[in-house]
């Protein structure tokens, strides 16, 4: 059987580390991005960089 996963990200806002070493699920519609427990309606952050971490294939 074969499993396929997520990659992993550092997600960065303004240069800062929001999330580092964790599981996290991301919702892009459009320009706006959306975290665990927050409404479709209230976008987390407009605009976000997201680099993969090393060693991750993100292809």
């Amino acid at each position: 059987m074969l499993t396929k996963t997520a990659p992993t990200y550092r997600v960065m806002f303004e240069g800062k580390t929001l999330v580092d070493d964790s599981e996290l699920s991301l919702i892009v519609q459009g320009n706006d991005v959306f975290g665990p427990n927050f409404s479709p309606t209230k976008p987390v952050v407009q605009t976000i960089e997201l680099s993969a971490l090393p060693g991750i294939q993100t292809t």
